[in-house]
């Protein structure tokens, strides 16, 4: 079954998709493939995540906080716009 979008945005944010099995890696790299908005959901936090930590080079004990409050914000934004657009609805 394919993941719906809520689903992906949740595993993008919370920065889960290394420790996600096999079969669902592979469900996500094809709904990115089929879903635009998730695409770009992913593209976005990538350049967000690079962006802060360029601007503020990031010592490495900090960048597990900052990780945190990312995926904090993503989650909040995620639950928000749950329902809007999910695939296999």
């Amino acid at each position: 079954m394919m993941p719906m979008c809520r689903d992906i945005s949740r595993w993008l944010a919370a920065d889960e998709v290394e420790r996600l099995p096999f079969a669902k890696r592979l469900l996500l790299t094809l709904h990115l493939g089929m879903c635009g908005r998730c695409a770009r959901f992913a593209r976005e936090l990538h350049r967000i995540s690079e962006a802060a930590r360029m601007r503020w080079s990031i010592a490495e004990e900090d960048q597990e906080v900052i990780a945190r409050l990312e995926r904090s914000v993503l989650e909040n934004i995620g639950d928000a716009a749950d329902g809007r657009d999910d695939v296999g609805r």
